[in-house]
């Protein structure tokens, strides 16, 4: 999982409505870009005050265009009830209105999330501040929590034309504005659609941009710092992904070899976290936020607005002889003459190699993967499928389930379906598969 903020991200203008400017950041800006439709939100129907003069639609309004409005999803079925009445919540969105009426439209919007059998985990103090840590031993699938996000927002600042370009400014002034503009008008009544309790909780949430001084204020600071890719929600354009801010999940620190991944599920609008490998009771639990397959300098880089040190093995020790490894399980799927599909293409076409030629490949670099603590790697996955398909290509059913069964709960960890898993797991899956004994036909 990334961190969902797109920062530096520029803003293209059109000159439509623009004061002239000589170069001072005092000038005023002629027509603030705003929102223009909102409906009230969940929790605050009777309490809720339109002082910036939205036009009012019902919840289950769905007849918009691409203007962007104010939500609150899923709908709850007692619009006055309070958050803490609510079994399962909701979040408060700044979206399209294309984007909602596609949500609407997903077969079984909204079902009430999936949940763990009992608490697997505890909010406590971390050395890296507070920290999620397991309360129970914890297997590769396994589901830790379930929540939906406090907010969903564009993952960069979208400004209408009315802004204009900011004529005679720098790019650093032209920055600030924007953010000054899109915290006052988008950032702060998405917040104050929150009940005070949530948004309390939002502003002890970690702020690594406090002392930026770029113009961002804490609303959009907390957003940068913390916000989670929600990746089953985009805009049909560039640059027109979305980012979540969580109440826990939110709060999970990052390491390059992480022990968990997250998902979000559309149809019941929430995230799920999920163990990638073995977690032992009393462990902290971490996510990564960059490509861990990158060199260190680059995952450093990557950090650095973060304010994020990381202390894995990995980065801690020897970076070279690391960074050396997570090289060459990059190349072991995506090199030419190193690759997975290179070596089966070889195995295929020469009976002479060794039955367990493709086995012994793949379980070295599997080896190689679990020592780096990347199994929240696609290279991981991909060595997986390899032994799934050697095993089915000896005809060995036993050991092709034991990987398949490993691969469809990695599959789970990323994606909380569990259809993989289910077929991965029947014998006869991998005896009807056409390549199935075809080594020894």
């Amino acid at each position: 999982m990334r961190r969902g903020f797109l920062k530096n991200a520029k803003q293209k203008h059109s000159k439509e409505g623009v004061t002239t400017f000589d170069g001072s950041r005092s000038e005023a800006i002629s027509k603030e870009p705003k929102p223009l439709f909102a409906e009230s939100p969940a929790g605050l129907v009777s309490t809720y005050q339109n002082d910036v003069g939205y036009k009012l639609l019902p919840h289950d309004a769905v007849d918009y265009g691409d203007d962007l409005i104010f939500t609150s999803l899923p709908i709850s079925p007692f619009l006055t009830e309070k958050l803490a009445e609510s079994p399962d919540g909701w979040t408060e969105c700044l979206i399209t209105g294309s984007r909602k009426r596609e949500i609407f439209a997903t077969p079984g919007f909204s079902k009430r999330p999936v949940y763990p059998p009992e608490t697997r985990h505890a909010i406590r103090p971390s050395k890296f501040g507070l920290g999620v840590f397991a309360t129970q031993d914890l297997s590769i699938g396994d589901l830790i929590l379930t929540e939906r996000p406090l907010l969903i927002a564009p993952a960069g600042m979208r400004m209408p034309g009315e802004l204009g370009y900011l004529e005679g400014l720098s790019e650093e002034d032209q920055t600030r504005i924007c953010r000054e503009a899109w915290e006052k008008n988008f950032l702060k009544p998405l917040f104050d659609r929150f009940e005070p309790e949530t948004q309390a909780e939002y502003m002890a949430l970690a702020n690594s941009h406090a002392q930026d001084n770029d113009g961002g204020g804490p609303i959009l600071g907390i957003l940068r710092t913390n916000g989670i890719e929600v990746s089953a929600i985009a805009d049909p354009w560039d640059k027109g992904q979305y980012t979540a801010v969580c109440r826990k999940i939110s709060r999970i620190n990052h390491s390059c070899s992480p022990s968990a991944e997250t998902s979000f599920d559309l149809v019941s609008f929430s995230y799920q976290l999920r163990a990638i490998r073995n977690i032992k009771a009393g462990e902290e639990i971490f996510i990564s936020y960059c490509d861990g397959l990158s060199p260190a300098a680059d995952r450093k880089k990557f950090l650095a607005p973060y304010q994020i040190t990381c202390t894995c093995t990995s980065c801690s020790l020897d970076e070279a002889a690391s960074d050396e490894r997570r090289r060459g399980i990059l190349n072991s799927v995506t090199g030419k003459e190193q690759s997975i599909s290179h070596h089966f293409d070889s195995w295929f076409a020469d009976r002479s190699l060794p039955d367990d030629y493709m086995i012994a490949n793949s379980l070295r670099w599997i080896s190689m993967i679990e020592e780096e603590g990347l199994q929240v790697s696609f290279a991981y996955m991909h060595h997986l499928q390899a032994m799934v398909r050697s095993y089915t290509a000896l005809g060995d059913v036993k050991n092709a389930v034991k990987y398949g069964k490993i691969l469809g709960l990695w599959h789970l960890s990323h994606d909380g379906k569990d259809d993989m898993l289910r077929e991965l797991e029947d014998p006869a899956y991998h005896q009807r598969n056409l390549e199935w004994n075809s080594r020894h036909s």
